[in-house]
């Protein structure tokens, strides 16, 4: 009975990777009913670190919380490091999905103070290595609250451990994460640079959730760079891909990016009726991050059929301010407050205008986002000069 449920924890490496969330599902409920007939605290502690992950990916994370808690419990309980690890890993993933990004990395961090050179080879039960996945993780906490630096070195170490170690799957992650931290803070060479490398190292459809990881970087890499169609493109694979799998980790971040993609495209039609969908989902997951991120995006498609919408588009960015503010996203509070500037600058509010590209301006600076802060500057600099052209 130890080793049927110890088979169907292993499955679980060969079958996360792959989008089968139902038939992981499916054997975490046989390896519980063993495990209660053996009355195994350990093996139900791994079940429940388990249903952490699934439960995540299916958009339940109030359910995933409940999980991870109960597994650590266990885990601390019987002073298992391995479970500890795992869990930690999982939990995190989950509490970053919730808004949740201090939390998060405090468990990452806790991983990778625990996981020494002697360790980062062990899997411990996850189908990535967690001393490089944790680093992963940890960057994208970090990135999210505008802490850049930090970010982009911590995931630069976990590139330098799955590199040395051979792991495509962690090191696709990484190679796609290191991207999305350039992107946030406006490096696009290197976020394009970045992500292109996860693509070529990992090619065709072997490993289903890291190909639409990928599409889903490469494509919003590409459509804030300018490349709207090819963004596009890879953008809808994406989200075609993470619907069929039904990760709801993912699906409304990727959604939302989908929806920008397709305003800077020229369809804003298409792109309001994604962030809809994107609000709709964030909304009843409790996903507060990525319903900012939404919010944002929709002031901006309704800010784009200005005159006529110029109340609703203010009321809207300072939704999504409030949002940022609340759980400490600095990128995402910063880009609110450029566009309220330039929303009021077009209708012609010099006062409001030149008070929020200010602090856009002052927040820009302090995380070192040099290509929007450059923008800011110039538009703060044809503010001033031309005040007479204010007026939309």
């Amino acid at each position: 009975m130890e080793q049927a449920i110890d088979l169907r924890f292993d499955l679980q490496g060969v079958l996360y990777p792959l989008g089968g969330i139902e038939r992981t599902l499916e054997h975490l409920r046989q390896a519980q009913s063993l495990a209660e007939t053996l009355g195994d605290q350990l093996r139900l502690g791994r079940v429940s670190g388990h249903m952490t992950y699934c439960f995540y990916w299916m958009g339940e994370l109030e359910q995933a919380v409940i999980a991870g808690q109960r597994a650590r419990a266990i885990a601390s309980a019987l002073n298992d490091f391995s479970l500890q690890i795992s869990t930690n890993v999982r939990l995190g993933q989950a509490y970053f999905a919730a808004g949740e990004f201090r939390r998060a990395a405090e468990l990452f961090e806790w991983n990778i103070a625990k996981l020494e050179d002697d360790r980062a080879d062990q899997p411990l039960g996850l189908p990535l290595l967690p001393s490089a996945f944790s680093r992963d993780r940890l960057g994208w906490c970090l990135a999210t609250i505008g802490e850049f630096t930090a970010a982009r070195r911590t995931l630069k170490q976990g590139v330098v451990i799955a590199e040395s170690l051979n792991h495509p799957y962690t090191l696709g992650n990484l190679y796609c994460s290191v991207g999305w931290a350039c992107m946030l803070q406006g490096d696009l060479e290197n976020a394009i640079s970045w992500v292109e490398r996860a693509r070529n190292l990992v090619r065709g459809d072997t490993i289903p959730l890291l190909t639409a990881l990928i599409a889903w970087r490469l494509g919003e890499a590409y459509a804030v760079s300018g490349r709207s169609s090819e963004g596009l493109c890879l953008l809808e694979q994406a989200v075609e891909q993470l619907a069929a799998m039904g990760h709801m980790g993912y699906y409304p971040r990727a959604v939302t990016a989908l929806g920008l993609c397709q305003l800077l495209a020229g369809r804003p039609a298409e792109a309001q009726q994604s962030i809809r969908l994107a609000l709709e989902l964030s909304r009843a997951q409790k996903q507060p991050g990525v319903e900012a991120e939404a919010l944002r995006v929709l002031g901006d498609v309704e800010a784009s059929q200005a005159p006529n919408s110029v109340a609703e588009a203010d009321a809207t960015y300072r939704q999504a301010l409030a949002l940022a503010f609340d759980r400490g996203i600095r990128p995402l509070a910063a880009h609110c407050h450029r566009n309220l500037g330039e929303l009021h600058r077009r209708a012609g509010d010099h006062a409001k205008a030149e008070e929020y590209l200010a602090t856009a301006t002052a927040l820009y600076r302090e995380m070192d986002m040099r290509l929007w802060l450059d923008q800011a500057e110039k538009e703060t600099t044809q503010f001033r000069s031309a005040p007479s052209d204010l007026v939309a």
